[in-house]
């Protein structure tokens, strides 16, 4: 795990940028508790592994990945978050990058792999940044 951290060694004011399963009403929302997320997207690309996770790898000439925004989560939170996306001989991590809210654009933390760590592992890109819209019902 690699949460941003202050010059006083303090985890990062940055929101949390959150996609998949940690969306509200989805499976791991419990993992980030506090005020209600704002809808937010940013650039990259949604990949599916072949365990049927789903990780994000940052592209800013990609498409519109959809999500939400957590103001301010912990550290405890961030931890969580690390220890429920795991997928096997990969090693995701938080990584800064801009989410567009609204009509204005706002430094992020996201968890997040390399595109070719991810084709090496046999991921295929997914067809929509909306991961609601192939989630398993």
């Amino acid at each position: 795990m690699r949460p941003l951290f202050s010059a006083g060694g303090d985890v990062s004011p940055l929101a949390l940028f959150a996609y998949g399963q940690l969306l509200q009403g989805q499976p791991f929302a419990w993992a980030l508790p506090g005020p209600s997320p704002v809808q937010a997207q940013l650039r990259g690309q949604l990949w599916r592994l072949p365990s049927g996770t789903v990780l994000l790898s940052l592209d800013a000439q990609g498409g519109w990945v959809q999500g939400e925004l957590h103001p301010r989560p912990g550290a405890v939170s961030l931890q969580a978050v690390s220890g429920l996306l795991v997928a096997e001989g990969l090693e995701p991590v938080f990584e800064q990058a801009r989410a567009r809210v609204g009509t204005s654009a706002r430094p992020v933390q996201v968890w997040a792999a390399p595109a070719a760590q991810l084709v090496r592992l046999g991921a295929h890109p997914l067809r929509s940044g909306d991961w609601r819209r192939f989630a398993p019902r």
